[in-house]
């Protein structure tokens, strides 16, 4: 996901950057979640769903408590495509998600809060790809 948020901050705050998601185990396992980015208990993002061993991508990230809130795209799953496994998903505020790929599903842009992308090869199940971590950007004035 991605938040942006306009404060005046009246003291510091703890920046926490979230750890990005794990591919699936080859053979067809799911692929973590992103973790979330958050500044304080100001503003949040929340990191993107791994993509699932053929079948859907994950669901992008939402932010939380910005001016301005947006969810990441979901993984794609386009195993009706030939078999190939899906695209990672986008940021509304970043672009376009991971690249298509015959096999195991890939992993959204670092940093983007999108849902990785399902897994799937001739049939058989491929590993899904890993979720992007959520974005956060704060103005302070």
């Amino acid at each position: 996901g991605y938040a942006w948020k306009l404060y005046a901050p009246p003291v510091a705050q703890t920046v926490t950057i979230g750890t990005a998601g794990t591919a699936g185990t080859s053979g067809g396992g799911t692929g973590g979640t992103g973790g979330t980015t958050s500044v304080g208990a100001i503003v949040t993002a929340a990191g993107g769903v791994g993509g699932v061993s053929g079948g859907a991508g994950g669901t992008g990230g939402a932010g939380a408590s910005g001016n301005l809130n947006l969810v990441g795209e979901t993984g794609s799953n386009l195993s009706g495509a030939g078999n190939q496994a899906g695209l990672g998903g986008a940021s509304p505020m970043i672009g376009v998600g991971g690249p298509n790929n015959l096999g195991a599903g890939l992993a959204p842009p670092a940093n983007t809060g999108g849902g990785g992308g399902g897994g799937r090869n001739n049939g058989a199940d491929q590993a899904g790809g890993a979720g992007a971590v959520g974005l956060v950007r704060i103005t302070e004035f």
